[in-house]
């Protein structure tokens, strides 16, 4: 398979032609998953005698190298057990162009690495997926991406450990589906159920004596707040209350290094 475009984008979109860009993508492409195939087993000619698809899902799954929150608590990360938006998104590798439609993100989960930048892996699940001959007026920030300095609060219960992280992940799981009806594969309908919260936190083990008295099987808030780096800088709090805790040290391979890990499942999410 031989690639002749190299200019990545994704953009949402709503007719007549109102768009909203999405940051930097790291390179993706729409593909369309299998997730259901139906099988029978026949006996008298040593083959099956059914192996037929029976829904077919449009899908893409593009890392974001986040310079605004604007898409993700708008279309993923949604507070207050609000419905995920189904939206339409366009994308082109510099030669190809793709429509998806009624698009909703499935999962959605933020690192902040040491180094790098921060980023939003998504996973999207579609309607359909076409080819289009249309080429959008692409939106686009300015800005660079938020590094670990864009963090700004990080609580574990009352423990502040801000200067003391080596990685953080949080997310969510929006539970969507695809459901195909009637005598196509095709989805009749991507909808949502109820969306479950979690994340994690890895700490120095120079720092562990901190947190004394978080340990699994506790419950705490974990408070985790960025700042994006706009002329008029933009602050969101992502807040998951009554979190259940699990605790563990893991040892980093050639580092001769041992981190503690809190992972949590949050009961639920508030942004602010």
């Amino acid at each position: 398979m031989s690639k002749t475009g190299k200019d990545f984008r994704l953009n949402r979109w709503a007719d007549p032609a109102t768009w909203e860009a999405l940051g930097i993508i790291n390179p993706c492409e729409p593909f369309v998953n299998l997730p259901e195939i139906a099988t029978e087993e026949g006996t008298e000619t040593r083959k099956l005698s059914l192996l037929e698809p029976m829904l077919a899902v449009p899908q893409i799954n593009p890392t974001i190298l986040l310079q605004r929150f604007d898409y993700l608590t708008t279309y993923a990360m949604i507070t207050a057990e609000g419905n995920v938006p189904a939206h339409n998104l366009r994308w082109t590798d510099g030669i190809t162009k793709y429509t998806l439609t009624d698009c909703k993100v499935n999962t959605c989960e933020i690192t902040v690495p040491l180094t790098g930048a921060i980023k939003a892996a998504l996973t999207i699940l579609a309607k359909t997926l076409d080819d289009t001959t249309y080429t959008p007026a692409w939106a686009s920030y300015t800005e660079k991406p938020m590094t670990r300095k864009n963090v700004t609060t990080l609580l574990i219960g009352t423990t502040d450990v801000l200067t003391k992280f080596m990685e953080i992940a949080f997310g969510v799981d929006n539970r969507v589906s695809a459901e195909a009806r009637g005598t196509g594969i095709t989805p009749q309908d991507v909808y949502e159920r109820e969306a479950r919260y979690s994340g994690r936190i890895d700490v120095a083990l120079t720092s562990a004596a901190l947190l004394k008295d978080v340990y699994s099987g506790t419950r705490k808030t974990i408070e985790v707040a960025l700042q994006d780096r706009q002329g008029t800088p933009v602050t969101k709090t992502f807040t998951f209350t009554d979190a259940l805790l699990k605790v563990s040290r893991l040892s980093v391979a050639g580092l001769g290094r041992i981190v503690e890990r809190v992972e949590w499942d949050g009961d639920s999410l508030t942004i602010k």
